[in-house]
């Protein structure tokens, strides 16, 4: 599989991918920089769909667009939709973007979403997010990448009652034996800056952030 860091569709791609992702996938080995920057644009593209103020039913809709689609060959994804483009070369590992779109579908729902949505939502980034340690070549990541999912979660949700629930989930989640492998380094990174930032109950981005990014970058810890 061979991903193409300086294609047309990279200025695109980077638009959709936060400051704080932007950093960790820096880390990332020159061979799978195109990768995790398709999947992140991905995961950032599906959270967009399921935006609160938006109608449920368009969502589930526009859902089934991506499922339906990455359930075909690539080869017959439509043309013209850049983040397609960049995410062809998964070939016969896309059906793990599948479980990306229906972790999303998970979080379509009336505020507070019940723990067990939110555990089904984290659970299915964290399995796609192995599929890209698959395409990669990167080794296990199923239990880091669930609880960067769940301390994502943490910061990023508006409702309290959702907050302490996936807060609880992220206490209850085991603990990864190892880190990722190289390829999955930014996996590192994003799970460093993101769990710190959820247990201090802030954004991503606060003091200390940058700091523990260069360290879980390069020594993995």
């Amino acid at each position: 599989m061979s991903f193409d860091e300086n294609g047309p569709t990279t200025a695109q791609i980077d638009a959709l991918i936060p400051p704080p992702v932007r950093l960790a996938l820096a880390y990332a080995p020159r061979h799978a920089r195109a990768a995790w920057r398709a999947f992140m644009a991905l995961d950032r593209r599906l959270a967009q769909l399921i935006d609160p103020s938006r109608e449920p039913m368009l969502a589930q809709m526009r859902l089934a667009w991506w499922r339906e689609t990455f359930a075909r060959p690539a080869a017959e994804w439509p043309a013209g939709e850049p983040l397609l483009a960049a995410l062809r070369p998964w070939g016969e590992a896309r059906g793990a973007l599948t479980e990306l779109v229906d972790g999303w579908e998970a979080m379509i729902g009336d505020a507070p979403l019940a723990t067990v949505d939110i555990a089904a939502a984290a659970q299915g980034r964290a399995a796609a997010l192995a599929g890209l340690s698959q395409v990669l070549n990167g080794g296990a990541v199923s239990a880091l990448a669930y609880r960067w999912a769940l301390a994502d979660f943490v910061v990023h949700m508006g409702d309290e009652t959702e907050r302490s629930r996936a807060m609880t989930l992220l206490r209850a989640a085991p603990a990864p034996e190892r880190r990722a492998g190289r390829a999955m380094r930014p996996l590192n990174v994003l799970a460093a800056m993101t769990e710190r930032a959820a247990h201090e109950n802030r954004p991503i981005g606060g003091a200390g952030d940058f700091a523990r990014a260069v360290r879980a970058g390069w020594l993995g810890a």
